[in-house]
Formats: structure tokens, C-alpha cells, sequence
């Protein structure tokens, strides 16, 4: 949670020096991530982290910047029961990105049947089934958040109450 300067501050070393080890354990994280295949997969969740580089969306149309800048998407794939990472993808939170995630997944995981779970983003269908074909039992979760009983800045930014939890199965059981 600290910031770079205070972590040279608190460990007597360079900011170069931190972000260079930072940017090391990146890469190795990268390749251990994006060498994992066939694995044993049993319940999978998979859902999307919303960030930004440099600015947000809205901005970014409004200036008129580059595809590099603006909002994007950390899609992760998580084994319910061993809390593994099975696959990941930044990009943006299109059909193309989606469908690579799943692409990713597909060789991270065993060639067998598992239980794969999303939210109701409407581009995971098509490219689950595109990549995995019948061959999953995959459904969706989709929570409905109604107020917080909070008030003021903490109820603003605190999660909403879940009010309803709506299951279908796309396909498979």
C-alpha cells in the first residue's frame, strides 16, 4: 500500500531500483501465468477488473487519444476450490479480448468437462462456446444491487446491497 518514494524512504534503495524488481517479478509472473496448461479445473469463476492508464474513458474520447490510453480490463479465471489463477487477459472489454481470455483458459485447463461461471457480460456466450463448444457446463450470475442502507461518502462508495441473484445455465448443466 505504499507509494514508490516512501518505499525508497522506508528501504533505503533507489525508486529505479524498486521498479526495476517490480518490473522482474512482472515478467516472471507473466511467464509462470502464460506457461500453465492443462490443468485440473472442477469449478471455475471467471469475471472482468475494471482500471485505467492515464485516463478514462470518457476523457480519452474527449481528447481524442489513442486506443493505448483510457479504460481497461483484467478478465480472470479463478478454480473456485484451490483458489488458482487459471488465466488471465488485459485488454479492453470487447468480443476480440473476450474470446482470447477464453482461448487462454481453454489451454490452461485439462481437455475435460468443468463447471465455468461468469457475470452477464454478453460476450462471453459466443466466445465460451466458440472455444469450448459442448464440451463445458457453463452458466451465468447475474447480481441485482439495490441501495446501501448507508449514508453520506462511505455509503457512496461501499457496495450496494445484492436484492436478487439471477442463474441460467447457457450451456451443459
Amino acid at each position: 500500500g505504499d507509494s514508490i518514494r516512501s518505499t525508497e524512504r522506508l528501504m533505503g534503495l533507489h525508486r529505479d531500483t524498486i521498479m526495476g524488481l517490480l518490473v522482474d517479478a512482472g515478467e516472471r509472473c507473466k511467464q509462470f501465468l502464460n506457461g500453465l496448461r492443462s490443468l485440473p479445473a472442477a469449478d471455475v469463476q471467471a469475471d472482468e477488473q475494471w482500471a485505467f492508464i492515464k485516463c478514462k474513458e470518457k476523457t480519452r474520447l474527449r481528447l481524442g487519444r489513442g486506443q493505448e490510453v483510457g479504460d481497461v480490463w483484467c478478465f480472470l479465471a479463478i478454480e473456485r476450490n484451490t483458489k488458482m489463477i487459471l488465466a488471465h487477459h488485459v485488454g479492453k472489454r470487447t468480443p476480440d479480448d473476450t474470446l482470447e481470455f477464453a482461448e487462454k483458459l481453454r489451454r490452461a485447463t485439462r481437455p475435460a468437462r468443468f463447471q465455468l461461471s461468469t457475470d452477464g457480460f454478453n460476450s462471453y456466450p459466443g466466445a465460451i462456446g466458440q472455444v469450448f463448444g459442448p464440451n463445458i457446463d457453463y452458466g451465468q450470475i447475474v447480481k441485482t444491487f439495490g441501495p446501501t442502507a448507508e449514508q453520506g461518502t462511505a455509503g457512496r462508495y461501499s457496495p450496494g446491497q445484492v436484492v436478487a441473484v439471477d442463474r441460467t445455465a447457457v450451456f451443459g448443466d
